[in-house]
């Protein structure tokens, strides 16, 4: 505190008396507006020391539990995670950027209405429809071009190349001039998977949409889970393009009868055989054919008379099918006692179940023909 106290002496007037107080207590009130000052910033201080301490306290309980965390670490305890509660029976309301755990699996929330369940299935980027007509859900899409920053997609088809090469299924329905969601991977819901048994590959037909019977141009989308017009859906795992298994039965040294008839006969008892998934049967002659596609016949055959007659005789060599109906081939086999070989191939559309074997008939009846030969087989060029 500021002093300007002045001693009063013997003899000073009234007035000098009164100037030597105001002196005096003037220092006094300065430091009294002063200490009022300092009281307030006291008590500011002391809330502000209030706040730091609380701040100091969660500090130490977040340190203590980083410590706890970095000891787990150090002891092999894993990172520490983000676990969201389970919600599955009370899903909230979907709003786009919300992230929630439900039915064992972390969803997201799009901008678009769908909700995408991370690591269960991918997106394209947002894509537009420049088609001119409305592409609905569930539809499987080609790559048109780039427009305004967004991929430009159109309905696939099998008719060509170009349009077989399939990006993914839409899972939005796209407006005119809109943009969408395209899934490359995992299920789509609420589409028209009829004429599809689940389980069963879905390839892209040739007028676009889903088939079970692969078209000449192959491009498989993925397999039907449920089979319904509206609450379909599909697992889309894409295979553009695809090269059709190809399954084959071969039969050697197969004989058949001396005598031909008009009457067709049967070449069988093979000496030689294999397979890969095709059946067969060596002794009766035949292979079974297990999908509908088309098929090349290979025949490899030697045979010769024994003994010499007519400059030729006349023969048919049969591709026999037990639904598919029968491929006849003309022959005409010098007799002059030496071997003649054929190697006659044929192409031919079968059907799953036919059974199909080689046989012999001549239009005249031949006698004393002899077998140095005789080789069959079946290759599938395009299963279906």
């Amino acid at each position: 505190m500021a002093s300007n106290w002045q001693s009063i002496v013997s003899g000073d007037t009234g007035l000098e008396v009164s100037d030597k107080f105001d002196s005096a207590f003037q220092g006094v009130d300065i430091d009294l507006v002063q200490i009022a000052t300092n009281t307030a910033n006291i008590a500011t201080n002391a809330s502000d020391i209030t706040t730091v301490e609380g701040e100091a306290a969660a500090n130490t309980a977040t340190n203590v539990t980083q410590d706890g965390r970095l000891d787990a670490l150090e002891g092999g305890g894993g990172v520490d995670k983000t676990i969201y509660n389970d919600v599955t029976g009370n899903e909230p309301a979907a709003t786009p950027g919300q992230v929630y755990y439900a039915d064992d699996t972390l969803n997201f929330n799009t901008a678009y209405g769908t909700t995408l369940q991370i690591g269960q299935e991918q997106y394209l980027p947002p894509c537009i429809n420049q088609t001119g007509v409305e592409v609905p859900s569930g539809t499987p899409v080609a790559f048109t071009g780039l427009s305004s920053g967004y991929i430009s997609i159109h309905p696939a088809n099998a008719l060509t190349f170009d349009d077989a090469r399939v990006l993914g299924v839409t899972t939005t329905t796209f407006a005119i001039g809109g943009t969408g969601l395209v899934t490359t991977y995992g299920i789509v819901h609420d589409i028209d998977t009829s004429g599809i048994i689940a389980g069963q590959i879905a390839y892209l037909a040739e007028s676009g949409g889903f088939t079970n019977t692969p078209p000449d141009i192959a491009s498989s989308i993925g397999m039907v889970t449920v089979t319904d017009t509206v609450a379909g859906s599909i697992i889309v795992k894409i295979n553009n393009l695809i090269n059709l298994p190809q399954i084959l039965a071969f039969m050697g040294s197969g004989t058949g009868p001396a005598t031909i008839s008009t009457t067709y006969v049967d070449i069988a008892n093979y000496a030689t055989s294999g397979n890969v998934v095709m059946d067969f049967n060596a002794t009766d002659g035949t292979i079974s054919i297990p999908e509908d596609g088309l098929y090349t016949i290979s025949i490899n055959m030697t045979i010769e008379y024994d003994q010499l007659g007519n400059a030729e005789e006349d023969l048919t060599l049969r591709i026999s099918a037990s639904t598919s109906g029968d491929v006849d081939i003309p022959l005409k086999l010098p007799r002059n006692g030496t071997g003649t070989s054929f190697g006659p191939t044929s192409s031919a559309y079968f059907v799953a179940g036919d059974v199909v074997k080689l046989q012999l008939a001549s239009p005249d009846g031949q006698t004393g023909v002899v077998y140095r030969f005789m080789n069959f087989q079946i290759e599938s060029k395009h299963v279906r």
